[in-house]
């Protein structure tokens, strides 16, 4: 049996202040039997991004529990990485604390944005968090000159951590457009990475792509990763350009090997124009896709399965 969607599951639409629009990078852990929280980035009337979350019940995850009422981290002081957006990209729990890497969004009057990556903590089961510093744990270097970005982290008997790396810019109808793939880093501790400009998955054609890693989990013996991925131009005006939802399998993840896309447009709605942003959580009966459509998670988050 395929992948079957099962509907939109939650839209940011003017909740609470702080959540006008966007409902983006869905992050799921399962809280107990019956309960799964998401952690997403949502955007204020200025269109600065905080993450939040809402819970789910794990029978039924289109059923909506509660919505959490506040930021869970602020935006940086002026001048710092993240005084535009806070974006999470990975949570990781380490005995009572939960680990939050995010990207910390600035803008520039080159280009329209520029990312860096930075952590935060909660030592109250993720209801709030607080940075571990002002300045990011990555951000660009000799090696990686313009930004690194979305991320994903797995702690084995070392952390590694997949993320997306921009190697340029492009003028497109005088529109400076990014192009990024994803690359990789080591950690012995969570906090200092070692980092060589290691290309993990690459581009898949010579204009480039814009390559986003969502989520990596591993499972008999091999390395799963879903991806979102789109052309380099175009890709807010035609479908065909627009994000979609790759996967990838590795055996060691390092060296990947890209599979069969998964999912397609719908005919109209919520997802008709884009698939982003996905995170994929196996359970013993099925894999459950949470993913964002149209507009970069204007649309909402929904939910696609497949079933063992």
């Amino acid at each position: 049996m395929g992948w079957v969607k099962k509907g939109l599951i939650f839209k940011a639409q003017g909740q609470y202040p702080f959540m006008q629009t966007h409902t983006q990078v869905p992050l799921v852990e399962v809280v107990n039997a019956d309960r799964w929280r998401i952690y997403f980035s949502t955007r204020d009337n200025l269109g600065r991004s905080r993450p939040t979350y809402i819970e789910v019940n794990a029978h039924n995850p289109l059923e909506v529990l509660y919505c959490h009422p506040e930021p869970l981290l602020e935006l940086g002081e002026i001048g710092t990485f993240d005084d535009c957006g806070v974006m999470a990209t990975a949570i990781i729990n380490q005995g009572s604390r939960k680990l939050m890497y995010y990207t910390g969004w600035n803008v520039r009057n080159t280009v329209p944005y520029h990312n860096s990556i930075g952590l935060a903590i909660s030592e109250d089961g993720g209801k709030t968090f607080q940075r571990f510093s002002q300045g990011p744990l990555l951000a660009s270097t000799y090696k990686e000159p313009y930004f690194v970005g979305l991320a994903t982290v797995l702690k084995e008997d070392k952390w590694r951590m997949w993320y997306s790396c921009c190697t340029g810019w492009h003028n497109h109808r005088q529109k400076p457009e990014a192009i990024y793939r994803i690359h990789y880093a080591e950690s012995d501790n969570g906090i200092d990475w070692h980092r060589s400009g290691q290309v993990a998955l690459d581009y898949f054609n010579k204009e480039g792509n814009g390559l986003s890693v969502s989520s990596v989990f591993k499972e008999d013996d091999l390395y799963h990763m879903v991806f979102c991925y789109r052309k380099p131009f175009d890709y807010h005006t035609n479908p065909l350009n627009s994000y979609k939802i790759g996967y990838a399998i590795s055996e060691d993840g390092l060296r990947w090997q890209r599979q069969e896309d998964i999912l397609s447009l719908s005919e109209q709605g919520w997802d008709s124009f884009m698939l982003a942003y996905p995170f994929m959580l196996p359970q013993k009966d099925a894999f459950y896709l949470f993913y964002n459509g149209n507009d970069f998670g204007k649309s909402g988050l929904g939910l696609a399965v497949k079933h063992r």
